[in-house]
């Protein structure tokens, strides 16, 4: 919530906020009453606020990285003078490259083809109208 006051112009409505705290307490109290027990829970030796922490600090350094990345990707190509066009498709070939990986590994692991190709689609339908204007 804090995140989309400071960076976005939408602003969700009170109705928006209310119905989410609605559904997320009827999902709580649904799991609550249903009282399922985890069968074939994998014993580990980390503790659950070690591995949480593990994994917050590689996400924050992974998009530390990807931001400093496209910061230092992004001065490069404006001493270059490249036009828009041409970033375009430098941005279009990054993103072409992880759409494939994400499309063999929804295909390897059985899960999320839908996902992969709506992505898919749209990229293709982007591609189609910028080969067009250009």
């Amino acid at each position: 919530m804090v995140i989309n006051l400071l960076l976005t112009k939408y602003q969700p409505s009170f109705t928006h906020y209310l119905a989410c705290f609605v559904i997320i307490f009827t999902l709580v109290y649904i799991v609550k009453k249903l009282r399922i027990h985890d069968i074939n829970v994998v014993k580990t030796y980390t503790s659950p606020q070690r591995y949480g922490l593990y994994w917050t600090l590689w996400g924050l350094a992974f998009f530390t990285a990807f931001y400093m990345l496209s910061a230092l990707l992004t001065k490069s190509l404006d001493r270059l003078c490249w036009s828009r066009l041409y970033r375009y498709w430098l941005y279009l070939g990054v993103t072409m490259v992880l759409l494939f990986i994400d499309v063999i590994q929804a295909i390897q692991l059985n899960v999320e083809r839908g996902v992969a190709v709506i992505a898919t689609a749209i990229m293709l339908i982007i591609m189609y109208k910028k080969m067009r204007i250009s």
